[in-house]
């Protein structure tokens, strides 16, 4: 979803503290409905989590024009080198 200001907003709950880190806490919605599907995110980052490479993960609703929403995943890779640590 996209705010007045152009921003991507994703559901998110958070806050920014007093040396401007962003900290995530918690989600708004904590599911994902894709093309009739109910998926939970919670349940593909545990999946994603299992394996090797991968040392961190977020799943996000993304808006889309004939499912309404697809899934999508920002992974972090323990090793981002090309060819490392991936199994």
């Amino acid at each position: 979803m996209r705010n007045a200001q152009g921003w991507t907003t994703y559901g998110d709950i958070g806050h920014v503290d007093a040396d401007g880190y962003l900290f995530l806490s918690d989600r708004r919605a904590d599911l994902i409905l894709s093309g009739g599907v109910n998926v939970y995110p919670r349940e593909v980052e545990e999946v994603l989590m299992g394996h090797a490479a991968v040392d961190d993960v977020a799943v996000v609703g993304v808006p889309d024009d004939d499912l309404g929403e697809t899934v999508k995943a920002v992974v972090k890779l323990r090793d981002p080198a090309p060819g490392g640590n991936v199994a």
